[in-house]
């Protein structure tokens, strides 16, 4: 009789944060039996539609040979050479200072596994995607926490890190516009990072994947726009993160064209390679940038002016974004965020995340996905002032503890 493999776990995966709203989920579905209609403002998962923008009907059933894939994937990089110049003057060579990658997560984690060795240390910002983190660890290398605080715009404050400290740095990850808190950054701070970089030979991955999504004439820089940032830096940008189409995962990394190559290579032994039709949503969203990107910023707009104005109006202190499908709302005073996000689920029936899901500097804040029209936005709005005598309550989970310098 063969007995049952028992394998545990690698050192790497134990460390690994486990996956967002796993908790709020299952809280989600016995609700749902129960006939409660959740407010999902958890997840980014948008619901809208978008009028001036058309799937193509044929392709999914497609036979596509490989030779015309790699077409469509070269006319698509000059495509995304063409766009990039318009919207931030900056002049990209399609051939190797562009590569088109199938979704975020594996772009993040090709780029720990090509240039991490075991033991060597990145610089991750805190709170933020935990991406960032994960993909270090599964790398077999270190991190060094640096804390997004509110007083500082959320972006991180580079002379606090110690020249040993920067000299040890194989990776910075930046994040703006940035998730979750939505702040963007400015000029000086980029130019500070490409000098940072420059001196101490740090490679900076600039996650842009929301940067499409702003408000109020606001227009988030690239950190491509910055003089020499192509030398220590590449940008991802990822199109579904501008408009929702399922099944569709496709972005790019534009920069060091040396750093590129490399990527290629672990995108070639990794990767299954990109189908025809997220080829052709992209190209498709780029010939009709500007008005998709006006319907879909005119919606987000709406949406955000709504759920923060009316959140303020009852006393909660929501940050209005520049840019992003992100609200960040301080819970109220004697609420941790964990408890906070678990009684709007369970007591109100709004789904959303806590500001801990992103590090330990997100205590005290929740984070809410513009997922709804006004029409649910409304409804949550009443839910929340109906229920608002559970402010009072206090309810205080263990707080997760993150090490400021962690050995995978």
């Amino acid at each position: 009789m063969i007995k049952k493999v028992i394998v545990d776990k690698s050192d790497r995966l134990q460390k690994v944060s486990p996956p967002s709203l796993l908790e709020g989920e299952r809280i989600k579905r016995r609700l749902e039996k129960k006939d409660v209609e959740i407010i999902d403002l958890g997840h980014f998962n948008p619901d809208m539609e978008i009028e001036s923008f058309s799937l193509p009907s044929s392709l999914a059933k497609e036979e596509i040979s490989s030779a015309v894939l790699i077409k469509k994937e070269e006319d698509l990089k000059k495509d995304i050479a063409a766009w990039f110049e318009s919207k931030y003057q900056i002049k990209l060579n399609p051939l190797n200072e562009i590569l088109v990658v199938s979704g975020k997560n594996e772009a993040i984690s090709g780029l720990a596994l090509s240039f991490l060795n075991p033991g060597e240390l990145s610089i991750i910002p805190d709170p933020s995607d935990p991406i960032y983190r994960n993909a270090a660890i599964m790398a077999g290398g270190e991190f060094e926490i640096i804390p997004l605080l509110e007083r500082n715009d959320y972006l991180p404050n580079l002379s606090t890190l110690s020249d040993k400290t920067l000299n040890q740095a194989q990776l910075l990850f930046l994040n703006y516009p940035h998730n979750p808190t939505s702040a963007i950054a400015d000029f000086q701070f980029f130019k500070e990072v490409v000098e940072k970089a420059g001196k101490y030979n740090i490679l900076v991955i600039n996650d842009a994947s929301f940067d499409q999504i702003c408000y109020d004439e606001s227009t988030p820089l690239s950190l491509l726009q910055i003089k020499d940032a192509r030398k220590i830096g590449l940008e991802f940008h990822y199109f579904p993160c501008t408009y929702h189409v399922p099944g569709v995962r496709i972005g790019f990394l534009a920069g060091n064209k040396e750093i590129l190559s490399a990527l290629k290579t672990e995108q070639e032994i990794f990767t299954s390679g990109i189908s025809s039709f997220s080829l052709e949503i992209a190209k498709r969203y780029i010939k009709d940038y500007l008005g998709i990107s006006e319907e879909i910023n005119f919606e987000f707009l709406v949406r955000r002016d709504f759920i923060v104005e009316h959140l303020n109006q009852i006393n909660w202190k929501a940050r209005k974004p520049k840019a992003s499908p992100f609200v960040w709302v301080k819970v109220p005073f004697k609420y941790s965020s964990l408890g906070f996000a678990r009684m709007l689920l369970r007591k109100v029936g709004i789904l959303v995340l806590s500001g801990t899901e992103f590090g330990e500097n997100g205590e005290g804040w929740i984070r809410l996905a513009l997922n709804c029209p006004v029409s649910q936005l409304k409804e949550a709005v009443e839910r929340i002032k109906k229920h608002s005598h559970l402010w009072q309550r206090s309810y205080r989970p263990k707080r997760r503890k993150y090490g400021n310098h962690q050995t995978a």
